[in-house]
């Protein structure tokens, strides 16, 4: 299997740490090369360039059933094209195990059409290409016709929380920092939040361009409703999760976001972008909220909708861990990947 690094700050490094933490890697027999880390240039030259090596090396020296490689946008597609393709010269199977939300648009308005050509080349020859939502595994049948398509969702471990959420109303946001994650428009709703219940605060966990965001909050006036406690990770995240009254998503971009996910395990209401994955995610009412992208009023009235409502907010978290729980745990995915590994003829 190949991904970024598994303490790295990400969705897809999150997703790899579940199976890693769930044990699979043991139980499958999975080696987990590292082709990507966080550093300068140099850094993350020397990381992809050992991991290229490791890969030769087991291919010349192993039996390998399958090569499973993890994929988003741009440098990750194409760093990752390349053990696809040591793959193909060595006559092992690979899986292309597609993230990103943006891939739609990137494929179709960044990449020039002999791009978009070799693309569809490295799909097509894979034997299974694994989609996050049958949404997108839909657009990759019409994008690369003859590619083999496998709905596979991201594996979460579903924890037992006692919650003690804070005395203030609470939304909490985890992400990258930045307008394709809709940080804009959540501050711009939490303003109108505010007047209504003037101590309702606001985390922003994530990293990312601070330095607008921050300008952003003293110009809408909100600096002292806001925090920013950078990543967040292990017992901190867990506490967070724990206490928060809502969480918020309203993103440009997603795939099946790991944030989102993890929120749902703690039982948290939810407000989200009816956007990418995320409608196969969530029942609009039922175990979440659905905005459409941009509308702050819609943002700004979901959101003081369930914090005025203590029996709504216990309603949709208890429908949102229930979901969790029977479709996106460690063992549940898990079993569906080891299925689609036989599938394309593995021994497990």
């Amino acid at each position: 299997m190949v991904g970024p690094s598994l303490n790295g700050h990400g969705g897809i490094s999150s997703v790899c740490a579940e199976y890693f933490d769930s044990g699979m890697f043991d139980r499958c027999s999975i080696k987990y090369l590292t082709s990507h880390r966080e550093g300068g240039y140099l850094s993350k030259f020397l990381v992809a360039l050992y991991a290229y090596i490791q890969a030769v090396w087991y291919l010349t020296f192993f039996r390998v059933d399958i090569v499973h490689v993890h994929m988003a946008t741009g440098t990750s597609f194409w760093r990752k094209a390349i053990f696809c393709w040591l793959a193909q010269i060595f006559r092992v199977r690979y899986a292309c195990h597609i993230h990103s939300g943006m891939f739609p648009k990137w494929v179709n308005i960044d990449c020039s059409i002999k791009l978009r050509s070799i693309i569809k080349s490295v799909l097509r020859n894979s034997s299974v290409t694994i989609a996050l939502t049958k949404e997108w595994g839909i657009w990759l049948a019409e994008f690369a016709p003859g590619t083999t398509i496998e709905t596979l969702g991201n594996p979460v471990t579903v924890r037992t929380a006692k919650k003690e959420l804070t005395p203030w109303p609470t939304v909490l946001f985890l992400g990258r920092l930045s307008k394709v994650k809709g940080v804009n428009e959540l501050l711009s709703a939490f303003k109108i939040v505010i007047q209504q219940y003037p101590s309702a605060r606001l985390i922003l966990c994530g990293e990312g361009d601070l330095a607008a965001v921050k300008d952003l909050v003293v110009r809408l006036g909100i600096a002292e409703n806001v925090e920013y406690p950078g990543w967040v990770s292990g017992s901190a995240k867990h506490q967070l999760m724990s206490s928060v009254w809502v969480y918020a998503l309203p993103s440009h971009f997603e795939g099946l976001p790991m944030g989102l996910l993890e929120a749902m395990s703690y039982g948290i209401a939810s407000v989200a972008s009816r956007i990418g994955g995320i409608p196969d995610l969530v029942e609009d009412g039922k175990d979440g909220l659905l905005i459409h992208v941009f509308d702050v009023e819609a943002l700004s009235v979901a959101l003081i909708k369930l914090i005025e409502s203590t029996t709504l907010r216990e309603t949709i978290g208890l429908a949102a861990r229930e979901k969790v729980i029977m479709k996106y745990s460690c063992a549940t995915i898990e079993s569906e990947l080891v299925a689609i590994y036989c599938r394309v003829g593995l021994e497990i």
